[in-house]
């Protein structure tokens, strides 16, 4: 597997957070607009002609907030309108 973003966050309680799954075999990053309010880059990690498009984030249980949707559906319509196929989630 491969990530266009290795490094890993500094807290003790981190995980990534998975917004979608998109075709794609190039390395992708969207910006620094993770989730949880603190400006993570959001980026691609890579099987095969797959990626999942993650970005790191506080490792809790979460609701969804309008905040959440938001940054999750632009991701989906960028990817969509680059890859040309629908992403998965």
């Amino acid at each position: 597997m491969e990530t266009t973003n290795p490094a890993t966050p500094s807290e003790q309680k981190a995980g990534v957070y998975v917004y979608c799954i998109i075709e794609s075999e190039e390395p992708r990053t969207f910006g620094k607009i993770g989730i949880g309010g603190r400006s993570d880059e959001v980026f691609t990690v890579h099987y095969r002609d797959l990626a999942a498009v993650v970005s790191h984030a506080r490792f809790r249980c979460t609701t969804p907030r309008a905040r959440t949707r938001s940054t999750t559906s632009t991701l989906m319509r960028s990817s969509w309108s680059t890859t040309g196929s629908p992403p998965c989630r």
